[in-house]
């Protein structure tokens, strides 16, 4: 069921997607509260997902005290493609390993709650007026995620 809202004594108004814009995130969240995004512009491809991560692995890499990680993934498409699968013994070697949760299972993955609070609260309804002021509602919330916005999973 399609849902749309207006500004009182407005004409009712939709930004379509029609024209093809779209917005792929990838967050990694740990559970102390870190929080580190990629927002791709069109659709994520494996390649990318795979640039994103290895971007990842290569700044956990840099830092002093090193402790192994294990990225949590859905099972999207994009997260179990043979090039992903190909890349799981690449970061094994820097400590990172990949576990999935069962299938349709988002209330198990963190960061669903984080999606969730980012377009249900966090997102101001002016940010649907254009693209450009959902891009940048957008940009603002996730480099502000642990700073100005907190989430808590208590």
């Amino acid at each position: 069921m399609p849902y749309a809202w207006q500004k009182p004594g407005a004409s009712l108004s939709c930004l379509s997607n029609s024209n093809g814009h779209r917005h792929t995130v990838l967050g990694f969240l740990s559970c102390l509260g870190s929080f580190r995004s990629y927002m791709i512009d069109g659709y994520g491809t494996g390649e990318l997902i795979v640039a994103c991560i290895d971007q990842f692995v290569g700044c956990l890499k840099r830092r002093r005290h090193r402790r192994p990680v294990v990225l949590v993934l859905d099972n999207a498409s994009l997260h179990t493609s043979g090039m992903f699968q190909q890349r799981r013994a690449v970061w094994a070697k820097a400590d990172v390993n990949v576990k999935y949760l069962p299938q349709y299972s988002p209330e198990l993955n963190m960061i669903e709650i984080l999606w969730k609070r980012i377009k249900y609260s966090r997102l101001p309804l002016d940010a649907y007026e254009n693209w450009e002021k959902l891009t940048e509602s957008l940009e603002h919330i996730l480099k502000n995620i642990g700073r100005k916005y907190q989430i808590s999973f208590s």
